[in-house]
């Protein structure tokens, strides 16, 4: 969802991973979200893309 939002505020293409944050006993403590630019990314093709997506 944030991706979209940043999507229409940048007009760029963006990538979103969210994780959730536990501590060593397993309780919850939020969640890291990670946004990227990923133009160049989309502008890839054939084996480089390959790589870019393992």
């Amino acid at each position: 969802m944030i991706g979209r939002l940043h999507e229409r505020i940048f007009k760029r293409p963006i990538g979103a991973l969210g994780k959730n944050v536990r501590d060593g006993d397993g309780k919850y403590l939020g969640c890291l979200e990670l946004t990227q630019d990923i133009t160049e990314i989309q502008k890839l093709s054939g084996e480089k893309r390959l790589l870019n997506e393992v």
